[in-house]
């Protein structure tokens, strides 16, 4: 189980940093994003990745708003 969380957190810090990227576009972070999305939602569960992500990496949270 823990080893599952580090790997979980490792998708999570990833996730964050696409999403920080500015040589990426959106249509690449979108990618990106759901990629990693699809590794992270079997390890949290499809609403508790979002929370786990925002919660390591609040800056992150509304990324498409800005």
């Amino acid at each position: 189980m823990e080893n599952n969380l580090k790997k979980g957190h490792a998708i999570l810090d990833e996730w964050a940093d696409v999403i920080r990227d500015p040589n990426l576009s959106i249509q690449e972070k979108n990618q990106k994003i759901y990629d990693l999305e699809q590794q992270s939602v079997g390890i949290f569960g499809l609403r508790k990745h979002l929370e786990e992500l925002y919660k390591r990496h609040p800056d992150v949270k509304d990324w498409r708003n800005k």
